[in-house]
């Protein structure tokens, strides 16, 4: 239920599922948690809803390798990218991959995140 929440941005939804507390972590069979697919329905306020419950999250890649921030950057959703810089926390970065030549084939989307960053949106 809160992946499909997710999906159709329904924030008030998503809510109350994590009040009853779903679990923000489960992953589909693309290894995609409810915060991929809000990401990549640009749904920028179930986003950050999720992230101030788990902040992690903004790290994590699914199956393809692809992080929120590498979705959103391929869909240009700036909106999402901001909530998801807001709560980066450590880790890889997206250039940091390119140059470790774990490119994920969204080299553009990198590049998006990267001039995010810069901007410090």
């Amino acid at each position: 239920p809160l992946h499909l929440a997710a999906i159709s941005g329904q924030l008030d939804v998503c809510s109350s599922l994590l009040h009853l507390r779903a679990d923000v972590t489960a992953t589909d069979i693309h290894g995609q948690t409810p915060l991929h697919l809000a990401a990549e329905n640009d749904h920028s306020e179930v986003v950050k809803l999720f992230l101030k419950h788990r902040p992690e999250l903004a790290n994590l890649a699914n199956v393809e390798g692809a992080t929120c921030t590498h979705i959103a950057a391929a869909k240009g959703s700036l909106a999402v990218i901001r909530e998801l810089l807001k709560f980066k926390q450590g880790g890889v970065t997206t250039l940091s991959n390119k140059v470790r030549g774990q490119g994920l084939g969204v080299t553009r989307s990198q590049e998006v995140v990267f001039l995010c960053a810069w901007l410090k949106m």
